[in-house]
């Protein structure tokens, strides 16, 4: 199976919370420490994670409100612990997907529709954040200017501004024992320190997402793991049952699927458990790196996508 099929069926089992490929967005992103003690985040409570956002600019996205928002609190960084939100832009079944991560300095607005070489995307960033606290939530409002890149923007809309605040309610990072074993091209993977452990359900299946920080060779490094359950489809009937991906700050990141009829896992409601082997996913010709994932995660949150 070529690497682009597995990334096809992760994201789309798990789009509405793709973690790994937000984590390599908001990961590269920089940040700095302000005082946000005069405005305090929305009040904690035990209720689920609430979030609402509007969007200025272009005809197609000014007045659509953001639906479907899933809240994703506690999110690791190379800059500390992020907060982010995935929604989609109005109703319709192509309308673009948005991710907006909030950090104590700044709020980025990304924008993603189609896949493979149709793929187009656009981020937007800006500096209106109050009341940050990534345990509790955040304020947003204020103007934002386009980052450059080098993605195809297609037919996607000019973000403007935003407005809105979320609440991360009753989420909580989760727990894990994971370790991962061997080396990859960049090094050996060191003890994971901030962490965040989700439950996603979706009508393919189950998962169970570990995000973390760590090293990798001594250098900083986003990692995640991904344990797969799925159902209810055939066409994803043999899609990894777990992952695992990389990135460093000044490296490009690295894939990883499972080495078929390796080791065992479990996904339940409440985490998962792996112990098997992963295999780098690299171009024709490339000698791979086999890593080991052994250990128990329990989620901090869940979610479900019907």
């Amino acid at each position: 199976m070529s690497q682009n099929l597995l990334m096809v069926l992760f994201v789309r089992g798990l789009r509405a919370f793709a973690l790994g490929t937000v984590l390599v967005g908001i990961g590269a992103c920089g940040s700095s420490t302000t005082d946000s003690a005069q405005t305090p985040p929305p009040t904690l409570t035990p209720s689920p994670p609430t979030s609402s956002f509007t969007l200025t600019g272009d005809v197609s996205l000014t007045g659509s409100p953001l639906t479907s928002l899933t809240v994703a609190c506690f999110v690791p960084s190379f800059n500390g612990k992020l907060i982010a939100v995935n929604g989609q832009v109005g109703q319709r079944a192509d309308a673009p997907y948005v991710t907006i991560t909030i950090d104590s300095s700044k709020v980025t607005v990304g924008e993603a529709a189609g896949s493979g070489p149709t793929y187009s995307s656009r981020s937007f960033s800006g500096a209106g954040v109050s009341g940050f606290d990534p345990a509790r939530g955040a304020r947003v409002t204020g103007p934002l200017t386009e980052n450059a890149s080098s993605v195809a923007k297609g037919t996607l809309g000019a973000v403007t501004a935003i407005t809105g605040s979320v609440s991360c309610g009753n989420q909580v990072p989760g727990t894990t024992n994971i370790k991962i074993s061997g080396s990859t091209p960049e090094g050996t993977v060191g003890d994971f320190t901030t962490t965040r452990v989700a439950c996603v359900t979706t009508k393919y299946g189950q998962s169970v997402q570990v995000a973390t920080l760590t090293t990798i060779g001594g250098q900083p490094a986003l990692v995640s793991v991904f344990i797969l359950k799925y159902i209810n489809d055939p066409s994803v009937a043999n899609a990894p049952a777990f992952t695992m991906s990389q990135t460093l700050q000044n490296a490009p990141g690295h894939f990883y699927t499972r080495v078929p009829g390796s080791g065992t896992f479990s996904v339940t409601d409440t985490g998962g458990h792996i112990d098997g082997d992963v295999i780098e996913q690299v171009a024709a010709g490339a000698t791979p790196h086999t890593l080991h994932i052994t250990g128990d995660a329990t989620c901090g949150s869940r979610s479900t996508f019907k």
